[in-house]
């Protein structure tokens, strides 16, 4: 009868143990005596006397008059067994073997540490080394009670998402005739509104998984979840809404820099913000793309088989301008000391925006010669469109936005290429998706004595504030400092040096404005991550890195 598929046999080592030279006799040319004990062949020719042996375990003779010893039948063990090569773990940076027990640095959150990590990048003056098992051990309640605490939320969301659900239903049957349509709609947004919160839980509840977690940073995880709020139904007969209360969440309040981390940006050419870090390309040369892994220390270098312009790194994909005739490049990840590229489409192109949404990739190219924007998906054409100022973002639903030549941020539809939505917008924003939180878009105006925009730098000095379509200025107050109006003096001090000034405003995607992130000075914005990480630019070869 066959064993069953999981029997398991194992070899016992002392059986496999040669009783002359006591080593294993294996790989050692094996043969086994007529009582069954096996010796290397090496060591039975040190037994032959006058053509006899004498096993050394059992002292039975063997005669080999007549006979040579290669007559001695070998053991067919080591046909059955195959040899398995340990497997050498190196570390990421060095390519070394990492150290036994296995090390990690709390400070710089680094993990699995070789020789050369120690001695170079984390000494023992200016980081804290500690065993990876003694983190796991003091982790292993943490995780227990973190996990708790995640499933209340998931309770607390459920039962609030069905109380939604029923009271608009309650309504919509109230009102069958005038208000079907309208609660269809209204549902599906409290299923969208809910799947967002779910997101947000299974993202708190992976991050648990990293082994540099500290127990503050779970504190502040749990106390940082967005309340589980009950919208507001409105049962009005004419009209049928739900509202959600998204400034309440206290996003201001959570905008904060973690990291000011240092990079040659004066060296650099083009660059691009991607979910494992950053990525330029080298000034010097434009075959060369460095990455800096999870914002750290540490940059790699890479060379590409010719120079380009532009780059877009997506999870799957590394898209390229190439120098020559502005064609766009592809090369698949992960990335090696050599990037081969190939053509992914003949069309010339000045920008590109990319994304990789589960198993589909978006991409959206633009021609400024033109002003025609063209959209793919999963390296097919679907449309393309005309009247484009620029490229926007494209969200994780894959619908692109653009910004038009008459200054409106668009929203199209992926498959169709027809508006779903705009807003106006001004002439000098960008827009970044932040996601889940909604659409990032810094208005930034440069002012200095000889331009002509007085008026419009005095307008962002004001409080910006996008109402609908329209951004709305609050007037100036009256100051009492000899100017007509604080922003008079400020406007004054512009004039006598190059000011740059640049305000953070997040939108919901319905493109409603729900705050005034930040307000900053001579700063450009590099871009934005998905776990919601914001990468500022000022000068000299540091940039910042704020989390909300």
């Amino acid at each position: 009868m066959a064993a069953s598929a999981s029997t398991e046999y194992v070899l016992k080592q002392e059986e496999l143990i040669c009783a002359i030279c006591v080593d294993s006799w294996l790989e050692r040319d094996p043969r086994v005596l007529p009582c069954n004990h096996t010796f290397c062949f090496i060591c039975l020719k040190s037994l032959l006397r006058g053509g006899f042996a004498e096993c050394p375990i059992c002292r039975a003779k063997v005669n080999l008059m007549g006979r040579n010893i290669n007559d001695i039948p070998k053991n067919s063990l080591p046909n059955a067994i195959e040899k398995i090569e340990p497997i050498v773990q190196v570390c990421t940076t060095h390519k070394r073997k990492i150290l036994k027990p296995l090390l990690c640095c709390k400070t710089c959150r680094k993990l699995n540490l070789c020789a050369l990590c120690i001695d170079i990048d984390h000494s023992m003056e200016n980081c804290f080394i500690v065993t990876v098992n003694s983190l796991e051990n003091r982790l292993r309640k943490l995780r227990s009670n973190y996990k708790v605490s995640i499933n209340q939320h998931e309770m607390k969301i459920s039962k609030t998402e069905a109380e939604v659900i029923r009271d608009i239903e309650e309504t919509r049957n109230y009102h069958i005739a005038d208000v079907r349509n309208q609660s269809e709609k209204m549902i599906q947004k409290v299923k969208r509104y809910y799947q967002e919160k779910r997101a947000e839980l299974k993202d708190n509840s992976n991050e648990i998984n990293n082994i540099l977690i500290t127990e503050a940073d779970v504190e502040n995880q749990l106390r940082n979840l967005s309340v589980v709020e009950k919208p507001t139904v409105n049962s009005c007969p004419s009209k049928l809404s739900v509202y959600f209360n998204y400034k309440s969440h206290g996003i201001y309040k959570n905008f904060k820099r973690i990291r000011q981390q240092f990079f040659p940006m004066t060296e650099t050419e083009s660059h691009f913000i991607a979910n494992d870090g950053f990525y330029c390309i080298s000034k010097s040369n434009r075959a060369t793309l460095m990455h800096q892994e999870s914002f750290g220390s540490s940059i790699s270098k890479a060379t590409l088989d010719r120079n380009v312009e532009k780059i877009v790194i997506t999870d799957r994909y590394l898209y390229v301008i190439e120098c020559s005739y502005r064609k766009i490049m592809i090369a698949c990840r992960p990335f090696y000391q050599f990037i081969d590229l190939r053509p992914f489409s003949s069309i010339e192109a000045n920008d590109i925006k990319a994304i990789d949404i589960e198993e589909d990739s978006f991409v959206l190219t633009f021609n400024s010669d033109a002003s025609k924007c063209s959209y793919f998906i999963n390296k097919n054409y679907q449309w393309h469109c005309y009247s484009c100022r620029e490229l926007g973002c494209i969200l994780k639903t894959g619908n692109p936005i653009i910004k038009t030549s008459d200054c409106r941020y668009v929203m199209m539809d992926k498959y169709k290429g027809i508006e779903i939505m705009s807003m106006k917008c001004p002439a000098n924003a960008v827009i970044y998706n932040l996601h889940p939180l909604g659409l990032l878009i810094a208005n930034t105006v440069v002012f200095n004595e000889n331009s002509n925009d007085g008026c419009a730098f005095e307008k962002s000095l004001k409080k910006a504030s996008p109402i609908g379509s329209k951004w709305h200025m609050k007037p100036a107050f009256k100051g009492e400092s000899g100017y007509a109006s604080k922003y008079d003096m400020k406007i004054d001090r512009a004039r006598k040096e190059r000011i740059n000034k640049m305000n953070l405003l997040l939108f919901d995607y319905q493109m409603n404005q729900n705050i005034v992130v930040n307000r900053f000075e001579n700063v450009q914005l590099l871009g934005t991550t998905d776990d919601s990480l914001i990468c500022l630019y000022s000068s000299g070869d540091n940039y910042r890195v704020y989390k909300y």
